[in-house]
């Protein structure tokens, strides 16, 4: 299970996305994020990581 993942891809002339790579380590690429108007992939996976600290607390109540 892959729960945490960055995918790399480009798009072709009509704007159709072809994934080359997927990583479930690495350093993400702020600037490519900025130019995509993407959130900040730290942010979402701090969000993602605070989401799952909070589950495995109320599952343990």
């Amino acid at each position: 299970d892959i729960h945490v993942a960055a995918f790399e891809m480009v798009e072709d002339e009509h704007g159709k996305p072809f994934v080359y790579d997927v990583n479930t380590n690495t350093n993400y690429n702020q600037g490519a994020e900025k130019a995509a108007r993407v959130t900040s992939a730290y942010d979402r996976l701090a969000d993602y990581l605070m989401h799952e600290r909070d589950r495995l607390e109320a599952a343990a109540l």
